[in-house]
């Protein structure tokens, strides 16, 4: 019977494969576009260090990251992350000079965005954007001793906890 209607067998045959497909499909999808919130955290601090790459190594005298995890502000099950780095840089290094090098840097580099505001007097905040939309706003505190740049960026919502 199955010889006399070979195009029933080619159409059953082509929608298992079809609902096999879609399947895999989504199941790979899924757990790709999956994130914790180890991910999320890593995404902000790696985008710290690649900042903090930019400053001379002899200028650092300390690092300290505080990290805060908090309920996604959607209302969504995901959870952000918020971290400050306040990086103590050494005597006689130019952080707010840096500062603005470093605006005039990203303002120019393929897919970021950097915005100084100098109403702050002397102590100027940058803010940079990256193409995911990450926000790093920096900050230098010159006239505390010892100097000191403080980093601050939330993450995006982890899907997953």
């Amino acid at each position: 019977m199955m010889r006399k209607h070979p195009t029933v067998v080619l159409a059953a045959a082509c929608v298992i494969l079809l609902v096999g497909v879609v399947t895999a499909g989504l199941v790979f999808w899924s757990s790709v576009n999956s994130l914790t919130i180890d991910d999320v955290t890593a995404e902000v601090t790696n985008g710290m260090d690649d900042l903090q790459a930019q400053l001379p190594s002899t200028s650092i005298a300390s690092v300290a990251d505080t990290v805060r995890a908090e309920p996604c502000p959607d209302g969504g099950e995901g959870t952000l992350v918020a971290v400050e780095r306040s990086i103590v840089t050494a005597d006689g290094f130019d952080l707010t000079g840096w500062v603005r090098e470093l605006s005039a840097t990203y303002g120019a580099k393929e897919g970021w965005s950097a915005t100084l505001d100098s109403e702050q007097g002397p102590r100027p905040k940058l803010t940079l954007a990256n193409r995911s939309l990450m926000l790093f706003a920096l900050e230098p505190f010159t006239t505390e001793q010892p100097p000191t740049l403080v980093m601050n960026a939330t993450s995006r919502c982890s899907t997953v906890d």
